[in-house]
């Protein structure tokens, strides 16, 4: 996910578009996805291709939030243990944030939450 330049240190070849691929990722290092789209994004994501199962149980994940950026997190909450939602499938999820909303050449910190009784509306 990180772009890749090949530069001269001796006659300055690329050098400017190194620059414009650092201003792109620092854009891209502050970009704030409203909850809205994020949502809609993670509801297709999600059905498309749920969570594996946890000892014989489905693990749900009922929404998303981007906490902040630069770098960006992400939360979502959970119906059991954060540990239920495998290193694969975490990873599944960044690269389908990484491919829907851009986000190249910075790390996306994904944190996922047990939901509790006071995150229960009521």
């Amino acid at each position: 996910h990180v772009p890749i330049v090949f530069i001269s240190a001796k006659t300055g070849q690329r050098s400017v578009k190194l620059l414009d691929i650092v201003d792109q990722v620092h854009v891209n290092w502050q970009l704030r996805i409203t909850t809205g789209p994020l949502n809609r994004w993670f509801v297709q994501t999600t059905h498309r291709q749920p969570p594996p199962l946890y000892k014989h149980r489905a693990v749900r994940l009922y929404y998303c939030t981007q906490a902040r950026s630069a770098p960006p997190v992400f939360v979502m909450q959970t119906n059991m243990d954060p540990e239920a939602v495998t290193t694969a499938y975490r990873r599944f999820l960044i690269n389908q944030l990484r491919a829907n909303f851009g986000f190249e050449g910075c790390p996306i910190r994904l944190k996922i939450r047990k939901r509790g009784k006071r995150d229960l509306i009521v």
